[in-house]
């Protein structure tokens, strides 16, 4: 896939999966009695409503993004902090449960077209069809699965940091409350560094076992991307495993 191209599947790919992901924060919340989210126009499926500009082209550029955070008032809640946990795990779960759908269409599509393939049934437009709906959902596989996963991580203010609510003692968590603007920052060093990294290997094709161990084991970048492989390798081939997609 052409870089062009690859980037317009992600961005219609990147629309859906956060707008879901926000979504499902706020279906979640107003479940749970808070009504902050359904107030603020935040239980809707429109992208507009949801999506942060910075976050976005993250998502888009490394795979690993955000959107703008559904507000939430724990009063409401009758346990906050098993709630604020449940609605903070609503929006990974979504992207996991996407991203295993999105990984069977592939293989039927791929399936499916290799059928007609051999059967002589398959136009060179319907061929062209059939690989694009391919690219699309290969791609929004591993879109869904890079949000879920980047997400889970215990780090302020990613949702993964919402659980820590139920393990940390009050103190520490309220310690990372309250820097929680400083991690952030350093969250996104983290990502810009990692991208960097990528992109002075790739033009320069460096050898260096140290920048390559750098880009490998210690960008956040690139060890996300090293677990979205192997979980995404694992999918499929357990989506293999259904007698007619062998």
């Amino acid at each position: 896939m052409n870089l062009a191209y690859t980037y317009l599947l992600s961005t219609v790919g990147v629309l859906i999966a956060l707008s879901v992901h926000e979504f499902s924060h706020a279906l979640i919340a107003d479940r749970l009695g808070d009504p902050t989210p359904r107030r603020m126009g935040r239980l809707s499926l429109n992208p507009l409503r949801h999506l942060n500009l910075l976050g976005t082209l993250c998502m888009i550029l490394f795979r690993f993004g955000w959107a703008n955070p559904v507000p939430v008032d724990t009063r409401y809640f009758r346990k906050p902090r098993r709630d604020i946990a449940l609605t903070a795990v609503a929006g990974p779960l979504s992207n996991l449960v996407l991203s295993m759908l999105a990984c069977l269409l592939s293989a039927l599509l791929l399936s499916g077209a290799n059928a007609m393939i051999a059967a002589g049934l398959l136009s060179n437009f319907g061929g062209r069809v059939f690989s694009i709906l391919i690219d699309f959902f290969y791609l929004f596989h591993l879109l869904n699965l890079s949000l879920a996963l980047f997400n889970v991580l215990p780090i302020m203010p990613l949702d993964g940091s919402r659980l820590l609510s139920l393990i940390l003692p009050t103190r520490a968590y309220e310690w990372t409350r309250k820097h929680e603007r400083q991690i952030y920052l350093g969250l996104l060093i983290w990502l810009l560094a990692g991208y960097m990294l990528s992109r002075m290997i790739a033009v320069t094709g460096t050898t260096s076992p140290v920048l390559l161990f750098a880009e490998e084991y210690l960008t956040l970048t690139g060890l996300l991307g090293k677990a979205v492989t192997a979980l995404s390798s694992g999918m499929f081939r357990l989506v293999r495993l259904i007698p007619f997609l062998r």
